[in-house]
């Protein structure tokens, strides 16, 4: 399963994009609120998650999604279940995935450190990571890290995503065309 988690604060075009395009490709995504059943975004958007953190055990996860935005990502690395989630996400060598200002909670935990991430500008300071000024970074040392800078790249996220579940790059391209993917 792959779990996505918002909490109030998150940029709605980073959850939602990637959500839509795994859903299209048929990948189980569940939605977990972090503050709540129902969840505000940076921009006034608000959304309903499938579950509530307090109400997983998360034995099924297989690959975490990060939306970043602000307070959104503060929110995210208070959440003392989550960041033991992740850390142990990154001891079993499962999918960490995170956008925007949401790869300083990875940095927080070590997740990042010696790895290469990208991140929204100003956040990769104080994460222990090699830092790439590029919209998409995949890191596959001692498992695999994909971060992004922000909404701009929350398309090309949510592909690298896909194509990383899938390993079918060919279904990927199809949905791009079907969605009239452009400048992509």
């Amino acid at each position: 399963m792959v779990y996505v988690f918002l909490a109030d604060g998150f940029e709605e075009m980073e959850a939602v994009a990637p959500i839509d395009i795994l859903r299209r490709l048929k990948i189980e995504v569940t939605t977990v609120g972090v503050t709540g059943e129902y969840v505000t975004g940076s921009h006034g958007i608000t959304v309903k998650a499938d579950t509530v953190i307090d109400d997983e055990n998360f034995d099924n996860v297989s690959a975490v999604v990060l939306p970043g935005g602000m307070p959104g990502t503060l929110n995210l690395g208070n959440n003392e279940k989550l960041c033991a989630l992740l850390k142990k996400c990154a001891e079993e060598k499962i999918l960490i995935s995170a956008l925007c200002a949401a790869p300083s909670v990875l940095g927080k935990l070590s997740i990042l450190k010696g790895r290469e991430f990208t991140c929204y500008p100003s956040f990769e300071e104080g994460v222990n990571g090699i830092y790439k000024n590029e919209p998409l970074v995949i890191s596959e040392k001692d498992g695999t890290v994909i971060t992004a800078w922000g909404p701009g790249a929350a398309y090309k996220f949510g592909f690298a995503l896909a194509e990383y579940i899938l390993k079918d790059k060919n279904a990927v391209e199809n949905l791009k065309k079907s969605m009239m993917m452009c400048g992509e």
